[in-house]
């Protein structure tokens, strides 16, 4: 007769294997229970936003089928030049760091009720028991996978420019197993935007004078830093800077002097490099127009001779000076014999070499007193000018004679 505990051995010695096996491939599969059960993401989150304008946060929980996971609330934390931190309900109700929080709309509630279930998180394992759901009595999930969406525009006014690090983390409410949280992900805040002004020391000079520059550069929360570069233009398309970079003082700087080099009209403009905090800038390239009038010159002359005899001739030389450039153009001569009452132009016009020019030969037709002068017809930088009526006197002396005579005869 066999006994029964012999019956329960064999049964035991087919069954403790399969049992075993069992339980390997449960093990395994809730050591390799898929990372997505409960995934926390930002989408569409912008690479970088401007200071002073919303940055629209979505921050999406994503719910595995089978999973029931009680939520309190959403908290976002934020790292980075300025760090703040807020939470909301799942409802969209702002619990904390409402300063920052311009509003929070739900995009997609997801699907909840009363239950419990088995929270995921792939850094510590599964199987962790919630109960019955959070605060307001409700667990998110069930049967089919759920999405819960909620939209945050976050106000930057207070925001440093710079590189940001969110994270956003699920609080369950439940000491089992309290938060969810998701990966980094980030944004910048782009430096603030500046503007540049300009006031040049006179609008109009004369060939010769110089003006300096100066700029003011203005900022939305602080008064900016760096250095201006001037620059200087006579058709508002080639740009030339002049002295070396200057560094704002309070906001402001000033140019070295500049000296233009000819007589025509200028534009100026300042440019602003930025710095940490702020973008570059750069005055209006029209704001500043200069205009250099041509500049006096001065002609002298030089006669080859004070005092010839009829028959003789000279020749003037003409001397023209002014402000840097060196004068250019002609210079024509002239001559009178009325002191200066009526001029006559002798020999073309001659172009100046070096600030001079000389004349023709003149030769006088009567043995008179004659007057000389040179005029000088001006160029793009200089006026035109004239030496003096009575600078240059001629004598001219009658011809010598000599008289011989003779007699009829010698003896009478």
């Amino acid at each position: 007769m066999k006994q029964p505990w012999a019956k329960v051995s064999r049964w035991a010695r087919v069954l403790l294997p399969l049992l075993l096996t069992l339980g390997v491939v449960l093990a395994v599969i809730i050591s390799v229970a898929p990372a997505d059960a409960v995934q926390i993401t930002t989408p569409g989150l912008p690479t970088s936003v401007d200071p002073g304008t919303i940055l629209v946060l979505d921050t999406q929980v994503f719910i595995d089928a089978g999973e029931l996971i009680p939520i309190s609330s959403i908290a976002v934390n934020v790292l980075g030049p300025t760090p703040f931190s807020f939470s909301f309900s799942p409802a969209g109700q702002v619990l904390s760091g409402g300063g920052w929080v311009d509003s929070v709309v739900v995009i997609s509630a997801g699907q909840f009720g009363y239950g419990y279930g088995f929270g995921y998180d792939p850094n510590v394992g599964a199987g962790y028991f919630f109960g019955y759901g959070y605060g307001y009595g409700f667990g998110y999930g069930g049967l089919d996978s759920t999405t819960l969406l909620r939209r945050v525009r976050v106000l930057t006014d207070g925001l440093q420019p710079g590189t940001y690090q969110v994270t956003v983390v699920v609080n369950t409410g439940d000491i089992v197993k309290p938060t969810f949280s998701s990966s980094i992900s980030t944004f910048t805040v782009n430096k603030f935007n500046s503007t540049t002004t300009t006031l040049l020391s006179t609008p109009t000079i004369t060939l010769g004078g110089s003006v300096t520059d100066t700029a003011t550069v203005s900022g939305l929360v602080s008064t900016p830093a760096g250095t201006v570069t001037f620059q200087v233009s006579t058709n508002g398309v080639l740009w030339t800077s002049f002295g070396g970079p200057k560094a704002l003082s309070g906001g402001t700087a000033t140019s070295d002097a500049y000296m233009p080099p000819a007589a025509g009209n200028y534009l100026f403009r300042a440019v602003y490099g930025g710095n940490a905090a702020y973008k570059g800038s750069q005055s209006d390239i029209l704001a500043e127009p200069l205009t250099v009038n041509r500049t006096n010159s001065t002609t002298t002359t030089l006669l080859s001779a004070s005092t010839i005899t009829l028959g003789g001739s000279v020749t003037d030389r003409a001397t023209v000076s002014g402000p840097r450039p060196t004068p250019t153009g002609t210079v024509t001569f002239q001559v009178s014999t009325n002191g200066g009452a009526n001029w006559t132009q002798f020999g073309g016009a001659k172009l100046l070499l070096m600030g001079s020019a000389t004349s023709d030969a003149y030769r006088p037709a009567a043995a008179v007193d004659y007057l000389f002068r040179a005029v000088y017809g001006g160029d793009r930088n200089h006026d035109g000018s004239q030496s003096g009526d009575l600078a240059e006197l001629l004598r001219v002396n009658k011809f010598n004679s000599t008289t011989t005579t003779r007699l009829s005869a010698s003896t009478i």
